[in-house]
């Protein structure tokens, strides 16, 4: 879904430097850009790259910003980071509705959120607590103890080992 370089600014705390109506569809990189992505650099030493290319915008350190003028810019201190934040905004997670497989092996002591689903062959220990919003992928095993924070999304075949605080686990964004 597309969005306009303006959210993208405001969606990942970034300076806008030029037309903030341009629309969005993907991240890529420099050598694939095409109209309606977003690079991104990290230094100065391939922006000539970046500015020529056929991507709409760049996402890049404030070493870019005397270059405004010839491409818009999205201007960050952390221009790695704001680039993966955009690329959750671009390309959002696809989470199905929530649902409890028949194959997923839930300990009874378990407490997982009505909203989550729960995947083909998951497990989930005692005492773990998955909250609201989460993905449990196939396969994956989550240990006693454990807590996943709300709007997780956790990868098929991965193991969170017992007693492991979650929350921070790759987080969704559900932005318009």
């Amino acid at each position: 879904m597309p969005h306009t370089l303006q959210a993208v600014a405001e969606f990942t705390a970034s300076r806008l430097v030029g037309d903030g109506s341009i629309e969005l569809v993907k991240v890529a990189s420099v050598a694939s850009a095409q109209p309606g992505d977003l690079v991104f650099l990290e230094s100065d030493r391939y922006l000539e790259d970046a500015l020529s290319s056929k991507a709409s915008a760049v996402l890049a350190g404030e070493f870019a910003a005397r270059s405004a003028g010839r491409k818009p810019l999205l201007i960050n201190s952390r221009p790695r980071l704001a680039f993966a934040t955009a690329a959750r905004l671009l390309h959002p997670t696809k989470q199905g509705k929530p649902a409890i497989h028949p194959t997923a092996v839930i300990h009874p002591s378990a407490k997982v959120a009505p909203t989550t689903r729960v995947e083909a062959h998951a497990v989930i220990e005692s005492n773990a607590v998955v909250g609201d919003g989460c993905v449990i992928a196939a396969g994956c095993y989550v240990g006693e103890g454990v807590v996943i924070g709300a709007d997780c999304q956790i990868y098929p075949r991965a193991v969170i080992y017992p007693t492991v605080l979650a929350s921070f686990v790759t987080k969704r964004t559900d932005a318009t």
